[in-house]
């Protein structure tokens, strides 16, 4: 069985109503720790609030000025300066060069399947403080996978590389929203 390590920046994520709607009402722990757990950027995002399901998005203002300079420093850090001959990488930065809107942003995610820039599948994720835990729904872009991980968490290594990950971009709104899965 193969396993893949995915780094990916978070677009959104919506947390079930049952969970949260339960937590309210005991007054337990309030979601936005939950999300502070999920995501280092909460202001980044919009919140929306329907029939008690939240859901949170990108900003597209921030999307569309910060992820062209984002990129430039995550590809030199993950490939380094041979970055600028990647094709792929190339060909996003080339794009968010033309100053796309947010649609256009997600429209390339979906339909150019850029190993480097595309949508990735929603994924489930488990927030948890103490004893309580609320389910997301995630949605990603991914920008990198690696295959054939073997993979046994012993310790909190993966929250680690994440944090680390984000610190290295925390200059960045989009810093805050990278993510490391491994499935």
């Amino acid at each position: 069985m193969e396993t893949y390590i995915r780094t990916g920046i978070i677009t959104e994520f919506s947390a079930l109503a049952l969970p949260i709607g339960t937590m309210k009402e005991t007054n337990e722990i309030p979601i936005e720790e939950f999300v502070n757990k999920l995501v280092d950027n909460p202001a980044s995002f919009n919140l929306n609030i329907t029939d008690g399901e939240y859901n949170w998005t990108l900003k597209p203002e921030i999307m569309e000025k910060e992820l062209m300079p984002f990129l430039e420093q995550y590809y030199c850090n993950m490939i380094g300066n041979r970055y600028i001959l990647d094709k792929y990488c190339q060909e996003i930065l080339l794009f968010l060069d033309s100053n796309p809107t947010h649609s256009k942003i997600n429209t390339y995610a979906i339909e150019n399947n850029n190993p480097v820039f595309k949508e990735d599948a929603i994924s489930m994720y488990n927030v948890t403080i103490g004893s309580n835990q609320v389910p997301f729904l995630v949605n990603t872009i991914l920008l990198s996978e690696e295959g054939k991980v073997s993979y046994e968490e012993i310790s909190e290594h993966v929250d680690f590389f994440q944090q680390s990950l984000r610190n290295n971009h925390k200059e960045s709104p989009l810093g805050g929203c990278l993510i490391i899965d491994i499935d």
